[in-house]
């Protein structure tokens, strides 16, 4: 099979993810003889076994957090544990930003990381490889933890993955040059917590914000993903077509267990 993206999971939010309305296993990338899994998030380890055929774990040689949050992490350890076969083989490459890694927040526990044959720390706008599978990151997002989006240049383009944040002029700057984005649209429209209400206003892209992203970038195509509850609500295929008609960019909205080429995104 050519390089190619599969979506193991189109949910993200706690609404869509707590109610399991999309499944939220995260994004599998598969570059020649090289599987690299973005985000794990819950149910990860099913999708993995679900798919036909299913995916050894012990076939997948790296993983990136793009943060800590529990509906891009919350698998990671027991990803890393079956990567390795419970720490027997030392194999396999973490990704992950400082604060998923140590601290307070720490998302991975510190006796699976020595399973592991690398970890590595994500920094902005910096180089990154594993095996036959390259990306860059992009500037911070703007989230309220240390969060990065990917670019991933292949020999047909360069394909960037928008994971969540606010749309800032920095964060969209550093997709230029994309010739297809994947973009975590979480909300139909922005959110502004009542006073009262715990928890920080929400950073994540809304139908017109992901507009915005795709009217400044002019991607050839892009792919939404990563739908909150509201999305869902709406119909994540009304949401494309919405998205598609504001900003002019074909859009195409991803189904859980769906596998796009590199061909198909980047020709």
């Amino acid at each position: 099979m050519s390089d190619t993206i599969r979506f193991l999971g189109t949910g993200g939010g706690r609404v869509s993810v707590a109610n399991q309305l999309r499944r939220s296993g995260g994004t599998l990338f598969e570059v020649k003889d090289t599987k690299v899994l973005l985000d794990p998030g819950p149910g990860c380890m099913v999708c993995l076994a679900d798919v036909e055929p299913k995916i050894d774990p012990q076939s997948i040689n790296g993983a990136i957090l793009s943060h800590c949050h529990i509906d891009h992490s919350n698998d990671v350890n027991i990803l890393i544990d079956a990567m390795t076969v419970g720490g027997r083989r030392t194999r396999g490459t973490l990704f992950a930003t400082a604060d998923s890694l140590r601290g307070d927040g720490s998302v991975v526990l510190s006796y699976v990381q020595p399973f592991l044959s690398d970890i590595v720390d994500l920094e902005p706008l910096s180089s990154y490889q594993v095996d036959d599978f390259k990306f860059q990151t992009s500037a911070r997002h703007s989230h309220p933890h240390e969060t990065y989006g990917l670019i991933i240049p292949h020999e047909l383009g360069r394909l960037g993955y928008v994971v969540d944040t606010k749309a800032t002029d920095e964060v969209i700057d550093s997709y230029s040059g994309c010739d297809a984005l994947v973009m975590n649209v979480v909300l139909s429209e922005s959110i502004v917590l009542p006073p009262g209400v715990r928890g920080a206003t929400p950073r994540h892209l809304t139908i017109e914000s992901a507009a915005a992203v795709l009217e400044k970038v002019r991607p050839r195509r892009a792919v939404i993903t990563h739908f909150g509850a509201t999305v869902i609500e709406m119909g994540p295929e009304r949401v494309a077509r919405d998205i598609a008609t504001r900003s002019g960019i074909p859009v195409i909205a991803a189904e859980d267990g769906m596998i796009l080429s590199f061909g198909e995104l980047l020709e």
